[in-house]
């Protein structure tokens, strides 16, 4: 079957606009419904698992309770930068900071980066 065959042309869309916002799978509606009775006794039969020893039961419930841990946000006082020398400056700043050891020593691992893109911005 060639193009002319077909009412349809290669390459156009007959959804220009594309899903609409808030459009959800029939799949997941569907799973949705099936479970949207059941959640406590799952909850319920997910706790008993994870009491009796079941690691994948535990892993489940502690996730749920305890969130990921991430890096609190650390704060440095960095001088003004206007110029490229200012950039080097700065990042001996954050070097001395992680350098001094402590928490920030483990965190420091591409805590300059937003020296670096204000070096590029002032570069051009």
């Amino acid at each position: 079957m060639t193009n002319k065959d077909t009412p349809f042309q290669k390459g156009v869309s007959g959804n220009r606009k594309g899903r609409p916002k808030g459009a959800r799978n029939k799949s997941t509606m569907a799973a949705e419904m099936l479970l949207e009775n059941q959640a406590a006794a799952l909850t319920q039969k997910s706790i008993g698992m994870a009491l009796q020893g079941d690691i994948t039961a535990i892993k489940l419930c502690l996730s749920r309770l305890i969130p990921t841990k991430r890096e609190r946000s650390i704060t440095i006082d960095l001088p003004p930068l206007e110029g490229s020398q200012d950039t080097l400056r700065a990042n001996g700043t954050v070097l001395e900071a992680v350098g001094s050891g402590g928490d920030l020593a483990r965190r420091g691992n591409g805590r300059s980066k937003p020296v670096g893109d204000a070096s590029a911005d002032i570069r051009g």
